[in-house]
């Protein structure tokens, strides 16, 4: 928390304040809030006319913005997986109680996003030979059993798929779907943009494209420098929105969604970090640059560009100039990306030299937090973290308490993961993200969901969809499983 305070004092620092400036301080207010997509809303508009002096700062600040709502969507996403997953496998279980055949489907795409390929073909095999379900939906179980197909190596049947879909699709939603899966498998012979840019067009006037369309055609268009055009649309998106709704029994209503909207939205976000934090790196104001890097750094290693993050890394530590704070950030960042590119002993001993300098809580916390991201089992990392939060409590200390939870979620000790997120979280307004980091927050409701404690899961995700409206699904995954554990006769749904 310190070095956002420092960070901000850096960059409304740069240039006089004038004016024409307000809207860059009640946007970076927004930020420090946690209320990014408020800030980023505010800070887009001004960025097209901005003038020359203030253009270098508005592009860090929507960097930094962009940056912190990826890292938000990415953790949502590998969440939503796995609630989604055992939301849906216990509905398959009461599949005859139920009588669903839409569950078959979307158990079927979830197990593919999870990698589990020959239990995913089963289940979309068995809906596209369901001569009952709706032509589109079976259409749209074929495109992604053909991705399944493709991923065991069997290309022919995956192709002999899509091409029958392709010559004669039953909605533009059909096409961006298909659109989606050849982006996914990267395959941009087949012109992913160019299908969804047809059926956009194919759209009657007046109307707007479907949850489904707008997620699919947002990944798509996320990462081939179209990101204007995919925040434009999900402007006019409820993000609320379900993909399918099944009437089932009396007074039982199935609401469908789809994980891959989360994980679109991050790779959108994650994009748009980039594309700004290289504007503003490349910008006059040598200072502004050098943050901008250090940010940017944590960009490329979330996008998986682990290379080019030790490149620039590297690049900002030869300069001597920098403060401490940005100095030892920037070598969490170079160790990280070491780490990922197989350089495990010399990014254990950067690491290992940040400890011995006695690093404050937030630089402890940031150290661990970048190895339970990546994977890394550094045991030093936790013994100082433990070590310095024993020696305090209060909001100095959240950071390292988030640190030390998000370890033991990836642990899975979800006792100790909640004790930790709970010491750190503040006591007046204990799911309101302005008082607290909404990614604590969502690492706690994931250690909460995990220790059966379904209802304050949800009132984390309640106070959150206010900003995030997209964690609608969560919600709906964690009710589903509270109502079949209590037995609860009613909807599997929020209201």
């Amino acid at each position: 928390m310190k070095r956002v305070a420092i960070l901000l004092i850096f960059v409304l620092a740069a240039g006089a304040a004038l004016a024409a400036e307000d809207n860059l301080n009640r946007g970076m207010k927004f930020y420090k809030q946690h209320r990014y997509d408020d800030a980023f809303q505010l800070l887009r508009r001004d960025h097209s006319e901005a003038a020359a002096g203030s253009r270098q700062k508005l592009q860090l600040s929507l960097g930094m913005v962009a940056l912190r709502s990826a890292g938000l969507y990415q953790q949502l996403y590998s969440l939503s997986l796995r609630m989604s997953l055992g939301y849906l496998t216990r509905l398959i279980a009461d599949e005859q109680q139920l009588d669903s055949r839409l569950v078959k489907l979307y158990l079927g795409m979830t197990l593919l996003q999870t990698g589990e390929l020959t239990e995913s073909t089963a289940f979309l095999a068995k809906f596209v030979d369901d001569k009952g379900a709706l032509e589109k939906d079976r259409q749209l179980a074929g495109i992604d059993l053909g991705a399944a197909y493709y991923l065991q190596g069997k290309k022919d049947r995956a192709e002999k798929f899509w091409s029958k879909i392709n010559g004669n699709p039953s909605d533009p939603s059909i096409v961006t779907s298909l659109a989606s899966v050849y982006n996914r498998l990267g395959l941009d012979a087949k012109d992913p943009v160019a299908l969804c840019s047809g059926a956009l067009a194919q759209q009657a006037p007046g109307t707007q494209p479907s949850i489904r369309m707008v997620s699919d055609i947002v990944g798509v268009y996320a990462g081939r420098s179209r990101i204007d055009e995919s925040l434009d649309l999900l402007r006019q998106s409820d993000l609320r929105s379900y993909f399918h709704e099944e009437m089932l029994v009396e007074n039982k209503v199935i609401r469908f969604y789809d994980p891959m909207l989360l994980l679109n939205l991050f790779h959108l976000y994650a994009s748009a970090a980039v594309a700004y934090l290289q504007e503003a790196a490349g910008g006059p104001d040598e200072k502004l640059a050098a943050a901008a890097g250090t940010y940017l750094c944590e960009g490329y290693e979330m996008t998986g560009a682990a290379d080019q993050s030790q490149q620039l890394a590297e690049k900002l530590l030869a300069e001597p100039k920098w403060p401490a704070w940005m100095k030892n950030r920037l070598t969490i960042r170079l160790a990280t990306a070491q780490y990922l590119l197989g350089q495990k002993e010399t990014a254990e001993s950067q690491f290992q030299q940040l400890l011995q300098s006695k690093p404050d809580p937030d630089l402890a916390a940031e150290l661990l937090m970048a190895c339970c991201n990546h994977g890394i089992d550094f045991p030093p990392a936790v013994i100082s973290a433990t070590e310095l939060a024993q020696k305090g409590e209060g909001k100095a200390f959240a950071s390292l308490n988030h640190a030390l939870g998000r370890y033991y979620l990836w642990k899975k000790d979800y006792v100790r993961a909640v004790v930790h997120m709970e010491a750190g979280r503040d006591k007046s307004n204990k799911n309101r993200i302005e008082f607290n980091d909404p990614l604590m927050l969502i690492h706690l409701a994931d250690a909460y969901y995990y220790s059966r404690k379904y209802s304050e899961a949800l009132e984390i995700f309640f106070e959150m969809s206010k900003q995030f409206p997209a964690v609608r699904q969560i919600q709906v995954a964690i009710q589903g499983v509270y109502s079949m554990e209590q037995k609860s006769a009613g909807d599997a749904k929020i209201f």
